[in-house]
């Protein structure tokens, strides 16, 4: 490979060539291929900027050199520049590689038999996902949002691009219970446990009261009710009532932390991105740092504004670090666990409303301790089969 990158020549020697052999030896010069030629000569290869100092040795051992043959990058490259329109026409053919190595040509939607393909088709267009559109455009994260937000059917997507293919998968919705009959018997229960705020019986019997304690699991509404006539019939029990809830959460934090600090050493390591095909051009994987921040740096080149070759080169800097010790302030760490604690609850709780947060911080030996009180107002009622 470095032989072809830096061009080579075939020569044939003819006069005294063991004793030009014996000077090229004496001088560092590499010689291969050596062959014997019909006419008791040599045929050997060497490198280019072998030539000059192989002739001077040539003269004083009194032989003759003949190139045969040039081979080589240099050499190749030589040829091809004397005749533009061979230029040309490669320039464009890289052009049309990289348009149409780089758009996304085909989009295959792995559904289950029940998701209507066309009018997921017609989703994805609406979305951003179209035939001939740039792969770097593809925002798969920004397309999965909008049609979950069109299509309740849809639990889940997936869109990745391989080459010039875009996979969508998708993941339907689990069907949920269906809701019993209106004529059947059932029992409404809490889903929670609080205090109740409010009450609203439409169908059974209750014997709670406002203000009352509530456990989860307990009867609401009963499907028993006795008519007029003083019998007893089961019903369809429809109610639910309002519960403030009090939830209680815990986290931990370590009292010796660390950070990293940037120190003046650094290392970088670039590679080609060609079309969709990625040429390393650094040998050691490892940057050899232990702690260590890393930035990427791209550079598409371009004949001229408007006009980008398929050809970017990508620059990674790593920068070393040292570990240090870090003493958290309580304040803002007081505020950071708050803010995390009360958006992760609601996260678990998305139905519930909150109405009052405290938050405690507790210092112990290992370290700190945040204790966070939720107060929620919620609404529950859940059927449950006679």
């Amino acid at each position: 490979m470095t032989r072809f990158f830096r061009g080579s020549l075939c020569i044939e020697c003819s006069g005294d060539c063991e004793r030009l052999l014996k000077n090229a030896a004496l001088h560092n010069l590499s010689l291969w291929e050596v062959e014997r030629t019909p006419e008791l000569g040599l045929r050997f290869g060497c490198a280019v900027e072998d030539i000059y100092k192989l002739r001077t040795l040539a003269h004083r051992s009194g032989c003759s050199l003949r190139v045969v043959r040039k081979r080589g990058a240099p050499f190749f490259i030589h040829r091809v520049l004397r005749r533009p329109v061979l230029v040309v026409g490669l320039v464009l053919t890289l052009a049309v590689l990289w348009a149409m190595g780089s758009r996304v040509w085909n989009i295959r939607i792995d559904a289950p038999e029940n998701v209507d393909i066309a009018a997921m088709e017609t989703l994805l267009y609406q979305s951003g996902l179209r035939v001939g559109m740039p792969v770097r455009q593809v925002r798969a994260q920004l397309i999965r949002n909008a049609v979950m937000s069109q299509c309740d059917e849809l639990a889940f997507l997936t869109v990745n691009v391989t080459g010039t293919t875009a996979k969508v998968q998708l993941y339907p919705r689990e069907e949920l219970l269906a809701p019993l009959p209106d004529t059947s018997p059932c029992d409404i229960v809490s889903g929670v446990t609080g205090i109740i705020t409010d009450i609203r019986i439409k169908n059974g019997t209750s014997s709670l009261r406002k203000w009352q304690s509530i456990y989860e699991g307990d009867l609401i509404a009963s499907a028993d009710m006795v008519d007029q006539h003083g019998q007893l019939r089961q019903v369809h029990a429809d109610a639910e009532i309002d519960v403030r809830t009090l939830y209680t959460r815990k986290c931990a934090v370590a009292k010796e932390l660390f950070e990293l600090v940037p120190t003046p050493n650094t290392k970088k390591r670039s590679y080609l991105v060609v079309g969709n095909r990625c040429i390393k051009l650094y040998l050691i994987e490892s940057p050899g740092y232990k702690w260590y921040y890393s930035s990427v740096c791209r550079k598409t080149l371009s004949l001229k504004d408007g006009f980008d070759l398929p050809i970017t080169l990508v620059t990674v800097t790593y920068t070393e670090c040292e570990k240090r010790e870090y003493t958290p302030d309580a304040s803002q760490l007081e505020q950071m666990l708050s803010e995390r604690m009360t958006a992760a609850f609601m996260l678990q709780r998305p139905d519930a409303a909150l109405i009052d947060s405290s938050f405690t911080l507790l210092q112990s030996g290992g370290g700190y301790e945040g204790i966070m009180r939720f107060e929620c107002s919620e609404t529950t009622g859940i059927q449950i089969a006679r």
